[in-house]
């Protein structure tokens, strides 16, 4: 009975597998739905005012794959604060975003360990994000970043990657994006840069989760062969291989 079953997993598995490269690979015709940029739509932070914004070069843009992003620095009661958001409407740059254990050090950073965290929003949401401390002759961050597909949250890139393509086959979204939230502590303690990090991103989103829904993709030319996949055997394919994978930490697949 035990081989039967592993056998019926392993089928499952590999059609998930199937099911994701055809998604992948198959001429898709991406449709933004709004037009409101990103660092416009984010310059209305409850509690914070932007105190700058910062203009990628061209070639930084290009090597980045970027569709949209921010680059914006805000300031409250407290102090300031560093966004960063790289975000892509196509599952074809699934690949795109950076992971900060590279960038950072290969911009002379010397980065800790990171450290896996959660935090509930107000508005129910959860965020699964990474925490560590950046140092550079003499200068000291806070760090908190996560990859997103659409509402799903996770600090792995690779598990970013598998919700970005089940969105893709289940909801025909596409959305995905890197975000980084950075906190000077130099002239503080630790515990008081993470505090006021902690606050920022309960600011900052339910902002973002909105700019999500109205400005995520829709349909696409392959539409009808995409539910066609799904009726087939995603959901079942899907649904076994994501609890039989299950980890701490790892990816809410959907909200």
């Amino acid at each position: 009975m035990g081989n039967q079953k592993s056998g019926k997993l392993i089928v499952l598995i590999v059609i998930f597998l199937i099911t994701c490269l055809a998604a992948h690979f198959s001429p898709r015709q991406v449709k933004r739905l709004g037009q409101v940029p990103l660092n416009d739509y984010l310059k209305n932070i409850n509690g914070y005012q932007v105190n700058g914004s910062v203009a990628l070069e061209p070639e930084i843009f290009k090597f980045l794959d970027l569709d949209d992003y921010t680059f914006t620095s805000y300031r409250n009661n407290v102090g300031k604060i560093e966004l960063y958001v790289g975000y892509y409407y196509s599952a074809n740059k699934i690949s795109a975003a950076h992971s900060p254990l590279a960038c950072f050090p290969g911009q002379g950073w010397k980065i800790t360990q990171p450290i896996i965290r959660s935090l509930f929003i107000d508005d129910g949401r959860e965020v699964h994000y990474a925490e560590l401390i950046a140092s550079q002759e003499g200068r000291k961050e806070l760090v908190f970043y996560w990859y997103q597909a659409h509402h799903a949250t996770t600090p792995h890139i690779f598990l970013n990657k598998i919700n970005t393509l089940y969105n893709k086959i289940m909801n025909d979204q596409e959305d995905h994006a890197f975000v980084r939230v950075s906190v000077s502590f130099a002239d503080t303690t630790e515990e008081k840069a993470r505090v006021q990090g902690i606050e920022f991103i309960k600011a900052f989103y339910p902002v973002f989760s909105e700019f999500n829904d109205k400005n995520g993709l829709s349909t696409s030319l392959k539409l009808s062969e995409a539910r066609s996949l799904r009726k087939n055997f995603g959901v079942a394919a899907i649904g076994l291989a994501a609890e039989t994978a299950a980890t701490p930490h790892s990816i809410r697949l959907l909200n």
